[in-house]
């Protein structure tokens, strides 16, 4: 496998930050990661729109550093073509060390500036998924490198995104503008880590996870300098995210987590909390923004013309394709009993939440049913499969239509059966 070199002409910015992670390549390892969001099936899933027939879905990660991210694509995605991009030169080569040991076929490496895309080939009719993982906010402007993303993604296509809270960053803030008056910024880079260490260490209180100096403490080298001493980065509240997102000409599709932009857990039910809920849209997520205070903020954004996934009628579900959400998972309890076991709960765990216990009833047995299923399925498949485990047949769609709700099952395009 070979990186394709370009080597442009770049802006200050852009070549100070590609020193930086030449020297430090990030993360600390290139150890594939299961992350939220990374089943390209789940993610298109949620667009109305989908690929044409008969097109091999291609995948671009770009700013992909030493592959954590484009290695579980990859691996996900056998039959798809994965590009993986970045400025970092040492970065590509062992994101190509680690592919080639895991005998990874379908990855391309290339070395690109995202802000002119110079050295990314495009396929016809663009990208079907983009993946930007905490990388425009470090380019020297945000709004033009996401708008060049625009331009090589599918009308059909998805892009998630993740960039630094404004908000849940104000402890990790405190630490940078500290080590800002620290540190000779004209020094090289190893003994500003060295210099910081110092005074992080002095400041550390021993095993509070809750302190901002002991959690720079604990960080491995290439993340505190990314995280700590990087020279360029931006932050985003809700209101300049959106911004963000409208003036690249793209739009707000839906948050990664839901989960996660819920006054669920955070506000008792009541009238307070339902006025927060009938906010307009913007207003709503800023506030609960002040509540919740994500450290990162990861969204799926399409183009203005892809709009969400629209099923048909419930009484039409029995032709309709589902599969089991790949970021869920179920944990099943039994007991030994004399001669016999006897099950007796089950449980799941929605993109790495604490666990949640189904209780008795058609919900729980439907689950069952689909806690080994690893195939996507017609609904009626699973529907005489509820009356068979004792569901009454006139509640069955109830319960398909629960699953769904609950995001145990989606619904894949057609074209993604085999």
């Amino acid at each position: 496998m070979q990186i394709a070199s370009q080597r442009p002409d770049l802006d200050p910015t852009t070549a100070e930050v590609r020193a930086f992670y030449e020297e430090y390549p990030y993360p600390s390892h290139c150890l594939p990661m299961l992350r939220t969001g990374f089943d390209a099936r789940l993610i298109t899933s949620f667009s109305q729109q989908s690929r044409p027939p008969g097109k091999s879905l291609s995948i671009l990660d770009a700013g992909c550093g030493r592959g954590v991210s484009l290695l579980t694509t990859a691996t996900l995605h056998p039959e798809a073509h994965v590009v993986g991009a970045d400025i970092c030169r040492a970065s590509l080569e062992d994101c190509r060390a680690a592919a080639q040991q895991r005998g990874l076929q379908n990855v391309q490496l290339a070395e690109v500036d995202l802000m002119s895309l110079d050295g990314l080939t495009t396929p016809d009719g663009g990208f079907d998924l983009i993946y930007s993982s905490g990388v425009i906010h470090h380019l020297s402007d945000p709004v033009a490198g996401l708008s060049r993303l625009c331009q090589v993604l599918a009308p059909h296509g998805s892009l998630v995104l993740m960039v630094y809270g404004t908000i849940g960053r104000r402890g990790i803030k405190r630490v940078m503008r500290a080590l800002a008056q620290w540190v000779d910024k004209d020094a090289p880079l190893s003994e500003q880590l060295a210099s910081s260490r110092l005074l992080v260490e002095e400041l550390a209180v021993a095993d509070d996870p809750n302190c901002p100096w002991y959690q720079a403490s604990v960080c491995p080298d290439p993340e505190f300098v990314d995280r700590y001493l990087h020279p360029n980065e931006t932050d985003y509240d809700v209101p300049a995210l959106f911004d963000l997102i409208d003036a690249a000409g793209l739009r707000f599709h839906r948050w990664l987590c839901p989960e996660d932009w819920s006054l669920e857990g955070h506000m008792p039910p009541g009238t307070m909390r339902d006025t927060i809920e009938a906010l307009p849209e913007r207003e709503r997520y800023t506030m609960i923004e002040q509540i919740v205070r994500p450290k990162n903020i990861e969204v799926l954004i399409t183009k203005p013309g892809n709009s969400a996934r629209r099923l048909p009628p419930l009484k039409d579900w029995g032709d309709q394709t589902f599969a089991v959400n790949p970021e869920v998972q179920f944990e099943s309890t039994a007991r030994n009993l004399w001669r016999q076991s006897r099950f007796e709960g089950l449980s799941y765990s929605l993109r790495g939440s604490e666990l949640r216990h189904l209780p008795l009833g058609n919900l729980r047995k439907a689950a069952a049913i689909l806690s080994s299923q690893n195939e996507p399925f017609k609904g009626k498949t699973l529907l005489t499969a509820m009356v068979e485990d004792g569901v009454p047949q006139g509640e069955t769609l109830a319960t398909l239509f629960e699953l769904v709700d609950a995001e145990l099952l989606y619904c894949p395009h057609e074209i993604e059966l085999m």
